[in-house]
C-alpha cells in the first residue's frame, strides 16, 4: 500500500519495544518513514525519538548513558581526535540516602549530574552517567585539557544548589595516548579515580605506575607527594 505497514497498535508496540531493547536504533529510525496501522506518520515519528531518547539517555538524571558515552568516545577513538576522560565518583552518597532518604539522593545526583552538564557544555565535552554514584566526562584535547575540566567540576559540585546536603567527588582523568579502545580508557581513568579516592584527593591523572600501587593493602600505601596548594596532577 505504498509505505503503509498494516499491523495492529499491539503488535507494533511490541515490535517497537523488542527493537528498543536490541538497541536497533537506525531499524527504528527507518521504521519512521512508514505509518503503522492507524497511527499517523507524525504520532509514530515521536513514539520513535521517544525510544530512541530513552535508549541513550539516563531515567534520573536526563543525562547520556553508559552506552551512548562508550559509542560517542569509541568514535572519537576511531576518528583519531584526541580527547581525555574523566570518571567522576559522587562521595557520601550512602550517608545522604541513609540521612535523607533516597528521595534525597536523587535529587542529590540530579543536581550533580546538572553541574557536570553545564561544565561540560562550556568546555565542548560531554558528561554522562554510568550509573549509580558514577559518572563520566568526555573531554576533547590532551590530558591537560580533561584534567582542567575535572577540576572545575570538582569545584562546581562543592556549590550545589543551598538545601542540598553537601557531597563531593573524587576524579580521575586519562588521556587516549596508548589507549586503542574506549574500554581501555575508561579503565585508566577508573584507575585514576581509585587512586584519587583512597589518597582523599578531588582529581588525579592516571599514570602506569599506580596500577601496582592499588592492589597495595592499606598499611604500605604511602600519599603521593603534592605541591603546596595544588590538588590535581
Amino acid at each position: 500500500m505504498g509505505g503503509t505497514v498494516l499491523v495492529s497498535d499491539r503488535a507494533a508496540l511490541a515490535v517497537l519495544s523488542a527493537l528498543t531493547a536490541l538497541g536497533a536504533l537506525a531499524v527504528l529510525s527507518a521504521l519512521a518513514g512508514y505509518v503503522v496501522g492507524a497511527w499517523p506518520l507524525r504520532r509514530l515519528r515521536r513514539q520513535l525519538d521517544a525510544a530512541c531518547h530513552d535508549a541513550l539517555h539516563d531515567a534520573l538524571t536526563g543525562a547520556p548513558n553508559r552506552k551512548a558515552a562508550l559509542h560517542q568516545l569509541d568514535a572519537a577513538i576511531n576518528r583519531g581526535t584526541q580527547v581525555s576522560l574523566a570518571v567522576v565518583d559522587v562521595n557520601g552518597m550512602k550517608k545522604v540516602n541513609d540521612t535523607y532518604g533516597h528521595a534525597a539522593g536523587d535529587r542529590v545526583l540530579q543536581r550533580v549530574a546538572a553541574k557536570l552538564q553545564r561544565v561540560a557544555a562550556g568546555s565542548g565535552a560531554t558528561a554522562a552517567r554510568l550509573g549509580g554514584d558514577e559518572f563520566v566526562m568526555i573531554i576533547p584535547g590532551p590530558l591537560s585539557a580533561g584534567v582542567d575540566v575535572a577540576w572545575r567540576a570538582a569545584l562546581a559540585v562543592k556549590a550545589l544548589p543551598p538545601g542540598t546536603p553537601s557531597v563531593a567527588v573524587s576524579i580521575g582523568v586519562a588521556g587516549d595516548a596508548g589507549a586503542p579502545t574506549a574500554s581501555q580508557l575508561l579503565h585508566r581513568a577508573d584507575k585514576a579515580m581509585y587512586y584519587a579516592k583512597r589518597h582523599g584527593l578531588d582529581v588525579w591523572a592516571y599514570e602506569p605506575a599506580m596500577s601496582a600501587e592499588l592492589n597495595l593493602p592499606d598499611a604500605q600505601w604511602r600519599p603521593p607527594h603534592i605541591p603546596a596548594g595544588d590538588r590535581t596532577a
